[in-house]
């Protein structure tokens, strides 16, 4: 079949380091302008521990290994992409869990479910199906030494613990939660060494990955690294930031404002998700376009999704 263009070639970003080192910042940006689908690992993990703790294998601190290993089955992950702002959510069976993973009893106790083989067999083999089409930021623990060692770019996070702590601390005390800096230092220093020197898959730097000290950087610098390395594997330059008008509004004097019950109808939402979901399994190639929107059609394009030429239809 001849095509009217083709994608340019996609490649698989792995991202591995120490938790809080701002990893999911980190590659989301990265996805977001480059159109890629943005796959947290760790929130993946932190699900599946929010499932135990809700349904009862998760008590004082014992994972009942048997009583967690017959829900696997039950427990159904998946990114969805926002429509309007490109974000990439995580939803288990049907809620949007987002929140809910981030809190310290969910941070206390999912290095120890992270560390079952059951656990680990059943999320790499999603995270590797997820990953086939290409066209993936990826961010983790053992990205690019397990799930992806042929990664075409990797690269190996961290900063300073206590530059770390207060990190999550300033972002849990914006969500309104009230815990202390001590409690969240000593909560990541634990789970840098379970993560180091568990059994299974331990947290180690590939030997290819490139290694990036955020402690001093802001998101902003740390964009401008990664444009560097993106230019030299692949002769790209990393797009700008994609622009979310309902928190961002365009520059001059006149200001549009887009109320969060506004955006797409039922079907049209649908056929996006749809178009995702194709792409994300391989590829997609359509007669015409999906939707009737520019910058829709723009971003699903960047996605991977192909129009046949006229000669074709």
């Amino acid at each position: 079949m001849n095509l009217s263009a083709k994608p340019r070639k996609k490649i698989i970003i792995a991202i591995d380091g120490f938790s809080s080192s701002g990893k999911s910042t980190f590659a989301r940006e990265i996805a977001s302008r480059l159109g890629y689908i943005f796959i947290d690992t760790g929130a993946m993990y932190r699900a599946v521990t929010l499932y135990a703790l809700t349904h009862g294998a998760i008590s004082a601190d014992r994972v009942d290994r048997e009583r967690l290993g017959g829900m696997l089955d039950d427990i159904n992950i998946e990114f969805r992409i926002d429509a309007r702002t490109g974000a990439s959510e995580l939803w288990m069976n049907g809620d949007k869990v987002d929140d809910r993973i981030r809190s310290i009893e969910v941070s206390d106790r999912v290095s120890r479910v992270a560390a079952l083989p059951e656990v680990r067999r059943k999320l790499v083999a999603l995270q590797k199906e997820m990953g086939r089409g290409r066209g993936v930021v990826m961010d983790g623990r053992d990205i690019g030494t397990v799930v992806f060692p042929d990664a075409d770019l990797k690269i190996f996070l961290t900063a300073d613990p206590a530059v770390r702590a207060q990190r999550r601390y300033d972002e849990l005390r914006a969500a309104g939660r009230d815990i202390s800096l001590a409690e969240i230092e000593r909560n990541i220093r634990e789970r840098d060494h379970h993560d180091q020197t568990r059994e299974i898959s331990p947290l180690r730097q590939a030997p290819d990955a490139i290694v990036l000290d955020n402690s001093n950087m802001t998101l902003d610098e740390q964009m401008a690294w990664v444009e560097e390395r993106l230019q030299a594997l692949t002769g790209a330059k990393l797009p700008a930031p994609r622009r979310d008008l309902r928190r961002d509004p365009a520059p001059g004097p006149l200001s549009v404002e887009i109320d969060d019950k506004s955006g797409f109808c039922f079907g049209v939402v649908n056929a996006i998700s749809k178009a995702e979901e194709c792409v994300m399994k391989g590829s997609l190639v359509s007669l015409g376009d999906i939707v009737h929107n520019d910058a829709e059609m723009a971003r699903l394009k960047a996605l991977g999704l192909e129009i046949a030429s006229e000669d074709t239809k």
